[in-house]
């Protein structure tokens, strides 16, 4: 697998810089000398950067952001790929139609929704959930770390079909947590065998 790390300095020019389109495994970082506080306009020249490579690129594979503190807009092209790493920074991840996608690590996030991604087995997150929205995709088990108290399971815009919908692969939830349960929330989950509710 082809592994490249992209360092982001104050001497990178992100409009100048060309990747090789055969790179499988891309981890990008901030290198340890610029100011904690990066500025916002290098992050959103980075964020463009990224989303124009995720566009042209068909080989990369796994994408890790985890050491760009700071970004907050995450929003990629899936198309591809099979794991993505969120830095802490990045409170809400919005995923949809990611037909390879396999990994999600997302644990400084406060809203997550995936949808429609049949192949999502694993989500990592942490106790700063609040919203949880994941619908036809293939996890086996969901349970809230301790310490979390969901504030909203979404209701999807499609009726019949509420944060777990069409899961048919869930076997097992603990959402114990939660404030509430609405009545749709496991419809089409054909497979599930335990849940802990409030």
């Amino acid at each position: 697998m082809l592994y490249y790390k992209l360092t982001i300095d104050d001497k990178i020019d992100l409009y100048r810089l060309k990747l090789d389109m055969n790179i499988q495994h891309l981890e990008v970082e901030i290198e340890q000398s610029m100011p904690k506080n990066i500025p916002k306009d290098q992050l959103y020249y980075l964020y463009n950067f990224l989303s124009e490579y995720l566009q042209k690129t068909r080989n990369l594979r796994i994408l890790d952001l985890r050491k760009v503190e700071g970004l907050t807009n995450a929003h990629f092209d899936m198309w591809g790929l099979y794991e993505i790493y969120y830095p802490n920074s990045v409170k809400y991840v919005y995923i949809q139609n990611a037909k390879t996608l396999r990994f999600v690590s997302a644990k400084g996030a406060e809203e997550i929704t995936i949808i429609d991604s049949p192949y999502v087995e694993t989500i990592e997150y942490g106790s700063f959930l609040k919203s949880i929205h994941l619908s036809n995709i293939g996890i086996t088990e969901f349970t809230l770390p301790h310490g979390c108290k969901l504030k909203n399971i979404a209701v999807s815009w499609k009726e019949s079909r509420g944060c777990f919908g069409n899961c048919r692969n869930l076997k097992k939830v603990d959402i114990s947590n939660a404030d509430e349960v609405p009545l749709n929330t496991f419809a089409g989950c054909t497979n599930l065998k335990h849940i802990d509710i409030p």
